[in-house]
């Protein structure tokens, strides 16, 4: 590859990481995508690392953010989506505590309340038991839940309260 070519693609590679962040195997894709050989992937990489336009950990902490207040995930959900751009376990961890507890209750009330408006079911438990499946789905997890739940519809009952 002449320089020309590289300096030419890697202005490419750089509009596309300005335009939001990007981890790295974003920018694998998008070099796989321009058919640029694997083995010069490492070349464009550094170079948009060391211009700082590349950087995992402002990526993590972006996504998590993101993904929590705008698409209403819970920390399963994000956690899952990090480990599928081959974001590293101690990477997660070490950004994961940018998720603010209070804040991530409060997606989950919302959410929780909008859905219990649109969901049919003949009796509490039913509803109950619906909108813990849905906010499992959103990545949230059980004991976050159940507290929320709470909250709103009120604490469970136990078979053993019920007469059963």
């Amino acid at each position: 590859m002449n320089s020309e070519n590289f300096e030419e693609n890697l202005k490419k590679m750089q509009v596309y990481c300005d335009v939001r962040e990007r981890c790295v195997q974003d920018v694998r894709n998008k070099l796989t995508k321009l058919k640029i050989p694997d083995n010069e992937h490492f070349k464009y990489i550094k170079r948009l690392q060391s211009s700082q336009l590349l950087n995992e950990d402002r990526f993590c902490r972006a996504f998590i953010h993101d993904k929590t207040l705008i698409n209403k995930w819970g920390v399963n959900k994000i956690i899952f989506e990090l480990q599928k751009r081959d974001i590293s376990d101690k990477q997660i961890q070490s950004n994961i505590h940018y998720l603010n507890k209070e804040d991530n209750e409060l997606v989950l009330r919302k959410l929780l309340r909008a859905k219990k408006q649109v969901t049919a079911g003949g009796n509490t438990y039913e509803i109950r038991n619906k909108l813990y499946r849905y906010a499992l789905s959103r990545g949230f997890l059980p004991d976050e839940i159940n507290l929320c739940l709470n909250q709103i519809m009120g604490p469970q009952q136990r078979y053993s309260q019920m007469g059963f």
